[in-house]
């Protein structure tokens, strides 16, 4: 019959190609109007007769179903439409999985809500798919965005992503993580070497990011007491959730412990004190002061986030200030950062629940808001890029991130005794004064409060400007440089900028007056000329 050309999609209704199977989203297409079908242009222009070595070394000619077996030898799906078939090997390959060879591709994002099975895991979604505009291919965000090779934990060669398995016995394809079996009609990662093939799920889990080989740590298996001796019992502490933790300061083991609560002690990858309310777990150097929670020991190495639309990595700043995109804060630590986009978050907010925060500040359950316009944080009065808002539509109550991490408890200057986090004290006179600064505070945000002896004070009186960065010395050009909230008026310059480091961050040398903005660009251009090279004493 003859074809009808489109320019566009003239239907609303969602149309299957009549060739390929899949559905006809964008772009020219054909139409009969005797049998009331459509075509993608693609697919009713393919070619009667195509030579394709690296699939088979006979010519392949399209036939409207399987000429005789009906099984295609690349997917191992049963062939009831379109087909190139060679009848005299009884071979045949999909028009679909002719299109699945091209080097790359071309994916753009599904305008409609729908049901779909990815193409690429073969699991099922809801939501916005990801379209290829070549194949018609669709699939879920995070399956569409995996590299095309890696490196997983557990194997020395790289994996490649394939479509067509180069193993002969498919039934007997089984992941090599999760020991399920593989299904050939599905993309996976592979080495054709060694017969080693994992579903993407799983290298997803298992990415390493290209790295081979890491130093390992050696921990002491928990127990009552450490044990003293180096000839005692050790557990060899390769791999937590798929990342090593390197702790090269010294030679010693870290100890695995039960922390009573110690708020003086300050974890090295989130930056956070140990908390008194919640004793937890952690791996402790005591020689050099080195303290990690185990949670925080426990993080993968990869991680993907609503805050971000491509995978999170997990990375350790050397001790280098950066700036968390979520919370605004400087911090330092390890951090999850997206090198594309140079997107950075630090371990607190990643670490903090999005779709069901239960905050001692309000009595709903509270999540991720999907809009954060005309949103006032409830903690600080500011307004936000991300906030949580309630779950049982308070619509005058939402926490930002700076607020919504901030700690439950901090120590009292004065008495030693502990400050709560607090939103509202019955007992107030109604004089809102912080007791540190002794200037007014706002009733209606969150302060810290002291039983004991009445004492409210501003989160930034007691916490610091800077709660999460680790002031001390910094082995860098020729002295010792000093991280410090500079205030001095009279103090030398930028050494980069040339521009004045007062009421600013920076790094200061006090026998030569070398000084130099800590944040934005001026300590990363010296890093890159080599001029710093930070590591903290």
């Amino acid at each position: 019959h003859p074809l009808i050309l489109h320019s566009e999609i003239t239907t609303s209704k969602l149309v299957a190609c009549h060739i390929c199977g899949l559905l006809l989203v964008s772009g020219p297409t054909y139409f009969c109007s005797k049998c009331s079908i459509r075509f993608h242009k693609a697919c009713a222009e393919l070619p009667q007769e195509i030579l394709k070595p690296d699939r088979h070394h006979h010519p392949l000619f399209l036939y409207p179903h399987a000429p005789l077996q009906p099984f295609c030898n690349t997917c191992k799906n049963q062939c009831s439409r379109f087909v190139y078939s060679c009848v005299e090997c009884d071979f045949n390959l999909h028009v679909m999985c002719l299109a699945s060879s091209h080097r790359k591709h071309n994916f753009i994002i599904f305008r409609t809500i729908i049901n779909f099975k990815c193409l690429l895991c073969g699991w099922w979604g809801h939501g916005f798919p990801w379209f290829c505009s070549i194949c018609h291919l669709l699939a879920h965000e995070n399956c569409a965005e995996l590299p095309p090779s890696l490196l997983v934990v557990g194997h020395d060669c790289p994996l490649t992503f394939t479509y067509s398995h180069p193993f002969e016995d498919h039934s007997k394809l089984a992941c090599a993580i999760c020991r399920k079996k593989v299904e050939p009609q599905f993309a996976a990662y592979s080495c054709s070497e060694c017969s080693y093939v994992v579903h993407l799920n799983c290298a997803g889990k298992k990415y390493m990011r290209g790295q081979t080989k890491r130093d390992s740590l050696k921990i002491n298996p928990l127990g009552d007491e450490a044990p003293a001796s180096n000839n005692s019992s050790k557990k060899t502490f390769e791999e937590v959730g798929s990342v090593e933790i390197l702790h090269s300061n010294c030679e010693q083991d870290l100890i695995l412990c039960k922390e009573e609560g110690d708020i003086d002690k300050q974890c090295r990858r989130c930056m956070q004190r140990f908390s008194v309310a919640k004793p937890s777990h952690s791996y402790s150097c005591v020689k050099c002061g080195f303290f990690l929670h185990k949670d925080c020991a426990d993080l993968p190495v990869t991680k993907r986030h609503p805050l971000h639309k491509h995978p999170l990595t997990l990375i350790t700043t050397q001790d280098v200030a950066f700036q968390c995109h979520a919370c605004l804060q400087f911090c330092h630590g390890h951090a999850y950062h997206c090198e594309e986009c140079l997107y950075t978050l630090d371990i607190r907010c990643v670490l903090i629940e999005t779709r069901k925060l239960k905050h001692p500040s309000h009595q709903h359950l509270l999540s991720l808001a999907q809009n954060h316009e005309d949103k006032i944080c409830s903690g600080c009065g500011e307004s936000n890029q991300a906030v949580f808002e309630c779950d049982d539509g308070c619509n005058n109550f939402s926490l930002d991130y700076r607020c919504a991490t901030l700690p439950q408890k901090a120590r009292c200057r004065f008495d030693g005794g502990l400050m709560d986090l607090s939103f509202s004290v019955e007992d107030e006179t109604g004089e809102y004064y912080c007791d540190v600064c002794e200037e007014e505070r706002n009733p209606k945000v969150c302060f810290y409060y002291c039983k004991t002896c009445r004492l409210a004070a501003h989160p930034e009186c007691i916490l610091g400007e800077y709660p999460w960065l680790k002031y001390g010395s910094y082995e860098t050009h020729k002295h010792l440089l000093s991280l410090v909230a500079e205030r001095k008026r009279d103090y030398s310059d930028c050494e980069h900028c040339g521009k004045p480091c007062a009421g600013n961050l920076a790094y200061e040398c006090r026998r030569c007056k070398f000084n130099v903005h800590a944040i934005g660009r001026c300590y990363h251009d010296q890093i890159i000329k080599r001029k710093l090279s930070f590591k903290l004493k």
